[in-house]
């Protein structure tokens, strides 16, 4: 059986889990698909253009304690 205390912190990493895949849905919408696929084109300081192609770059470790 849970405690009151176990139960607060399932609940607050469920919340955490939802929270984040929101986060996820919001910026990867069919916008960003399309950048990502396709790229987009920004007129850069020089005065040439040039097409972008944006990327997310994550970077995740378990770190056991030492």
């Amino acid at each position: 059986m849970l405690t009151a205390g176990s139960q607060r912190a399932v609940i607050l990493t469920h919340c955490r889990r939802e929270l984040m895949q929101e986060v996820w849905n919001i910026l990867i919408d069919d916008e960003f698909i399309a950048a990502y696929q396709h790229g987009f084109v920004a007129l850069c300081h020089d005065g040439q253009s040039r097409r972008f192609y944006p990327r997310l770059f994550t970077y995740s470790a378990d770190y056991p304690e030492k």
